[in-house]
């Protein structure tokens, strides 16, 4: 226990703002691996929009080829018509996206578009090949989790494919689902200077060929990498207090919420305690052989009981990122009105988002 002249120099010791500190990063960014194209079987190609190879997306907004595929009109017979688009893109919350759209009618000869022509693009004609980056911290692990949905109507397939490394052996395969979402978890790591990489695959057809009613694709497919420790809440207690003060908390998960309870004992009776956020850990000696043990970017106040002690409970989204040290100091008053210091341990609370 030690004595600090006033209530003004304890004060000081704190930065008043408000801070937060996200944990591990992610960044990710997606790009053509082949050209992008269509092709009709038969009659003549009414607009054809080619975007090359290592094509880097925009991250926030989808970038849409406008592939088409115009048929021909023979004596007797009705247009054929077949399109084809493709699109791809990252999201704000790093959650890649691919998918495919097209259609086609007609009754003369086969028209059929391709997500590629035949003429451009390795591999076979119809497949379209995307990489996908993320960019972490090094041997971070997690899984890829996959999302996709297709509709198909008459003469169409729509077909997609992950390839974690991009070793020619994919780990997942999706064809027709009927309109319904099929799901899967692929376990993956971080290499040792941060990257993850990923060849996305995505391939689909419509045949107008004695088609008078369109047949039409539809092929969508959601990748986001989900960290190991996703939804989970760890509380580490760290340092030592001083004068019998000490600081423990619990955390328990309900729903969409973690609910931390946090216990401060070894304080004053009917006074109050300063809670002290940081974002780095600190070894700053304190009158009285105590120690501050965070940076203390922000503060709480908290009342104590009569028996010196206080609990509360803060509760954070599952869906959040945090990482956080918290230490308290109560504070008391001798005979003289002097303030009077103690301090706890620290806790540090990582959170990682879901």
């Amino acid at each position: 226990m030690s004595r600090v002249p006033s209530l003004l120099v304890a004060l000081t010791w704190l930065t008043f703002c408000i801070a937060t500190a996200t944990a591990q990063t992610l960044t990710g960014s997606i790009e053509t691996k082949s050209p992008a194209g269509a092709f009709g079987k038969s009659g003549t190609v009414g607009s054809f929009d080619f975007s090359p190879a290592n094509y880097v997306l925009p991250p926030l907004g989808a970038y849409s080829w406008k592939i088409r595929g115009a048929g021909s009109q023979g004596t007797g017979t009705a247009m054929t018509h077949a399109s084809m688009n493709v699109y791809g893109y990252v999201n704000q919350d790093g959650v890649a996206v691919v998918g495919i759209s097209g259609s086609a009618r007609g009754t003369s000869p086969s028209e059929t578009a391709y997500t590629t022509p035949t003429t451009t693009g390795p591999g076979t004609p119809g497949t379209l090949d995307f990489v996908l980056r993320y960019k972490s911290s090094a041997g971070r692990k997690g899984v890829i989790k996959i999302a996709w949905q297709s509709l198909l109507k008459f003469s169409a397939t729509a077909k997609a494919a992950i390839d974690i490394d991009d070793n020619g052996t994919p780990e997942w395969t999706g064809g027709n689902t009927n309109g319904g979402f099929v799901t899967q978890l692929v376990p993956v790591a971080f290499d040792t200077n941060g990257d993850l990489i990923a060849k996305v695959s995505i391939e689909g057809t419509v045949d107008g060929a004695g088609q008078v009613n369109f047949s039409s694709a539809y092929g969508r497919l959601d990748i986001r990498f989900v960290d190991q420790n996703a939804g989970k809440c760890t509380i580490t207690p760290y340092g030592t207090g001083c004068s019998g003060a000490s600081a423990t908390a619990s955390v328990t998960t309900i729903g969409a919420e973690h609910i931390i309870a946090t216990k401060v004992t070894g304080g004053f009776a009917n006074l109050f305690a300063l809670e002290a956020i940081g974002s780095s850990k600190l070894s700053l000696p304190l009158p009285g052989n105590c120690t501050l043990l965070t940076n203390a970017i922000s503060f709480l106040v908290h009342p104590t009981d009569a028996n010196g002690e206080l609990t509360f409970i803060r509760k954070i989204s599952t869906y959040s990122n945090l990482s956080t040290l918290h230490q308290f100091l109560p504070l008391g008053l001798d005979a003289q009105n002097q303030i009077i210091l103690r301090a706890t341990n620290g806790l540090q609370i990582v959170c990682t988002g879901q």
